[in-house]
């Protein structure tokens, strides 16, 4: 059913109701009598459920989408405020939980967390800041723990760790380690820190495990070892750097160790 204004036998601006008389929709019209410009629509129950620009028949342009619930002032709660198009949302927009706290600010594409956006935890506090493609962290970004300290720093790749990035230590905030990864896990070139922030392993890697060649470090920033790893064992030393406590590094080669090894 329409009520309101008619401009040659056509609609132009007035009201749709469902079959049991509630409120549809109120706005404008096109000359095919297609919701067109500005107008609101509304769901079974009367509840306000889009408020923006339609072209033909369909969200396109600006608007707000409303949750069917009110907030403790009577209030329909906020949704998303931003662009659609098709009934999407698609580019610059603002997604809020039903408690009123922004979830997420930035690009969207067909409804869809797309190219750059910041994420937040259900307190409002950010847990991520990057990259998206369609829902998932993609590209560089940097990602926090609940208290907005940093985590993660660096390339992602279907919501994971792939490419080169920084990890943080949840508790300490120190870097642990800067390289590259795959899945998640350590994948080829990268450095792992001492807690203190000295560097205490730089080399290669393999599914988050010492492998191939690499040097490791002691607390105080001395070279260890120097050698071939496999699953984070040493299993080829090629140099051992032998001193004593206020003694400049000596080198020693794999023969040198050996014999080191047997006289011990």
């Amino acid at each position: 059913m329409f009520e309101g204004h008619w401009k040659n036998d056509r609609r132009f601006e007035g009201k749709e109701f469902y079959k049991n008389n509630i409120l549809k929709y109120e706005g404008n019209f096109d000359s095919k009598n297609k919701k067109e410009g500005k107008g609101k629509k509304y769901d079974f129950s009367g509840k306000l459920q889009f408020d923006g620009l339609f072209a033909n028949d369909v969200l396109e342009g600006k608007g707000v989408e409303y949750y069917p619930k009110e907030n403790d002032s009577g209030e329909q709660i906020l949704k998303y405020q931003g662009y659609f198009s098709n009934n999407l949302k698609d580019g610059k927009g603002k997604l809020y939980n039903e408690t009123e706290i922004l979830k997420y600010q930035g690009s969207f594409r067909k409804d869809k967390f797309h190219f750059t956006g910041q994420l937040y935890y259900e307190s409002g506090a950010i847990q991520y800041d990057g990259d998206f493609e369609n829902d998932n962290f993609h590209g560089k970004g940097t990602s926090f723990d609940k208290f907005g300290r940093v985590l993660y720093e660096g390339e992602m790749q279907n919501g994971v760790r792939t490419g080169y990035g920084h990890e943080f230590d949840k508790y300490s905030h120190i870097k642990t380690f800067e390289g590259f990864f795959k899945d998640n896990m350590y994948e080829g070139k990268g450095t792992e820190y001492w807690g203190h922030g000295k560097i205490k392993y730089k080399g290669e890697w393999a599914k988050g495990k010492k492998e191939g060649k690499g040097i490791s470090y002691d607390w105080d920033g001395n070279k260890e070892f120097e050698g071939k790893w496999l699953k984070d064992v040493i299993k080829h030393r090629t140099i051992l750097y032998n001193f004593l406590p206020g003694q400049s590094p000596v080198l020693k080669s794999a023969r040198e160790v050996k014999m080191d090894i047997k006289q011990d």
